[in-house]
């Protein structure tokens, strides 16, 4: 009967210290870890309840970090042409040089420490107002760890731990080494409604306040860098223009170990471009893209050769015209001899360009130019001298109001195509010869 009474009355004051003191016990563990060259640290709490009993949650956080010394190259290219223009006759041939360079710039070193930083939700509840700085620390000799430096943690891949959820978030921190410098990397895991206290700091965490654990571990940074592109790849590839031949036609690949330089020579033949007007006047395009080895970052140079049609003629003789013409290859070849009144400079219409450039300008199909070769071959021919039969002037008058209004960006707008390649055909039938008074010999 003694013994039941004691039991009772033992019970009865466990139950009332429990009842007063337990949801302020708090158990804490923390485990020290070596991982390569650098330690990770795991920091657990394990209380339910703040000291104010308002319900929170607990979290148990470990990091890795591990030092880094990388040299970075930054590589560029560039091409030329020799010539930039070429006029072939018919099976005539030509040789344009082709210039590439490729150049690797002086290396820059970046110093710096990455790894994850793992977060564990141990308790009941989710996590509120998560947040991560991982801070990196030095000390020299025997001295006390310092502030280096410090970045905030992207969490926003999971911004809120549930109940029981486990999440790593990278990190990245560079920063500039310290001669003869210990190194030390703390991650200050935060959170508003953490419960209990913090063993290692013996911190209380109050409701409302950022409070999470803070593990910590040492790295240290490479003897030797690594280096990040110190190589490249160069590939370069030819676009010939229609009715014209290439050789060689490419494509060609290098491999690239430190700057470089390499001429390649092309031969241009005129093997059907007289056949249409749409193809008497070309770009000979070559590019030339470098390809960074680790990153696969890349850079592009090319060069392009202005490619012109030199065809023959059956002049339409004489029928009381005066004059002769000349087609659109000799006015661009020959600006010094453009008639009186007429500019290499001078803006054409609404193109935002000269005379001599719009003349310049591959046509790639763009009825705008083609039409404007044509024209400004035939109004120059008509000033100096030569006589343009009806359908020429009408094909002049058409193509002058045309470009009164029209865009080389939008050349359909109020046009059909059709009826520009028409115009076109006509002006060049005349600058070539067969209508109107003929060639010039």
């Amino acid at each position: 009967m003694m013994r039941t009474k004691r039991f009772l009355v033992a019970l009865t004051l466990v139950l009332l210290v429990l009842s007063l003191f337990g949801p302020t016990l708090v158990s804490a563990k923390r485990t020290n870890v070596r991982v390569g060259q650098a330690s990770s640290t795991t920091v657990a709490v394990s209380s339910t309840r703040d000291r104010g009993g308002v319900p929170g949650t607990t979290l148990s956080a470990y990091k890795t970090a591990m030092g880094y010394w990388e040299r970075y190259y930054d590589w560029t290219v560039q091409k030329d042409a020799d010539p930039e223009t070429l006029t072939l006759s018919p099976n005539q041939s030509a040789t344009v040089t082709f210039t590439i360079t490729a150049t690797r710039g002086e290396p820059t070193d970046v110093y710096g420490v990455r790894g994850q930083i793992c977060v564990t939700n141990g308790g009941s509840r989710s996590t509120e107002n998560l947040t991560i700085t991982d801070v990196v620390q030095f000390k020299v000799g025997a001295g006390q760890f310092q502030e280096l430096t410090r970045a905030v943690v992207d969490t926003s891949a999971k911004p809120v731990l549930g109940p029981g959820e486990s999440w790593c978030y990278p990190y990245d921190v560079q920063f500039t080494p310290m001669p003869g410098a210990q190194y030390r990397n703390v991650a200050l895991v935060k959170i508003t409604n953490h419960s209990g206290s913090i063993n290692q700091n013996a911190q209380n965490c109050k409701p409302g306040t950022p409070c999470g654990p803070e593990p910590k571990t040492s790295f240290w940074l490479p003897a030797m860098p690594t280096e990040i592109d110190e190589t490249a790849t160069l590939t370069d590839e030819l676009a010939c223009p229609e009715g014209f031949s290439c050789s060689p036609s490419g494509p060609w690949t290098w491999n690239l170990t430190g700057s470089w330089s390499q001429s390649l020579e092309v031969t241009v033949t005129n093997v059907s471009a007289c056949d249409s007007v749409e193809t008497r006047v070309g770009a000979l395009t070559n590019t030339a893209t470098l390809t960074e080895d680790d990153t696969g970052q890349t850079r592009t140079a090319t060069a392009s050769v202005t490619v012109y049609a030199d065809c023959p003629t059956q002049p339409g003789g004489d029928g009381g015209y005066q004059g002769c013409t000349y087609t659109q290859g000799y006015w661009q070849r020959w600006t010094n001899r453009w008639p009186m009144g007429y500019s290499p400079s001078a803006t054409f219409y609404n193109s935002g360009q000269t005379w001599i450039q719009v003349l310049q300008t591959p046509t790639r199909g763009n009825a705008y130019y083609i039409l404007a070769h044509q024209f400004i071959a035939a109004t120059l021919n008509v000033a100096n001298g030569a006589t343009a039969p009806e359908e020429v002037q009408a094909a002049l008058a058409n193509a002058a109001a045309y470009f009164a209004t029209a865009d080389p960006n939008d050349p359909y707008a109020t046009t059909p195509r059709a009826d520009l390649v028409a115009w076109a055909g006509t002006l060049d039938r005349f600058n070539n010869g067969y209508i109107g008074p003929g060639h010039c010999d």
